[in-house]
């Protein structure tokens, strides 16, 4: 089948609780679940790194979902201007069979900008670009693809 449901879109922020409070409070989202990556997660390893901590909100309004994250990248490292970047992250997508739709990516135009096994979850995370550069991550995992990511918040 391929794309199983646009499960949200990332943004990227630097101070977690103030995009919280904004998002919740200025624009009527409300946080379904929470998520911390740490380790030697698919976005370490496309940095080069053995480690990084990623802190994450989801937040869901009228059925539409979004990730604000940030992310604690050592003050050495030389990011590439898509990780540098505030706002629009990547849009993230559950599919049932990554190979497949990453076929179908590159056939209509797209690049595969990396592909990682994150055993941890069971999982894996291939990041692309579409025609014009825009970023999405493919996630293929288990369980019920419209469920919210992370641990539910009451």
């Amino acid at each position: 089948m391929g794309v199983q449901y646009i499960s949200f879109m990332a943004l990227r922020v630097t101070d977690l609780e103030r995009s919280r409070r904004f998002y919740c409070d200025a624009l009527g989202f409300r946080e379904v679940s929470k998520l911390c990556v740490t380790g030697a997660s698919p976005t370490a390893r496309e940095l080069g790194l053995e480690r990084l901590t990623t802190d994450m909100i989801f937040l869901e309004r009228d059925g539409m979902r979004i990730q604000i994250g940030r992310q604690d990248f050592p003050e050495h490292l030389a990011l590439p201007e898509p990780r540098r970047q505030l706002g629009y992250s990547h849009l993230g997508i559950r599919v049932d069979d990554l190979d497949a739709t990453l076929d179908k990516i590159v056939a209509l135009g797209g690049r595969v900008l990396n592909r990682y096994p994150n055993p941890d979850y069971d999982s894996e995370v291939a990041g692309v670009v579409d025609p014009d550069g825009a970023r999405m991550e493919l996630l293929r995992m288990p369980g019920d693809p419209s469920a919210p990511i992370g641990e539910p918040v009451p």
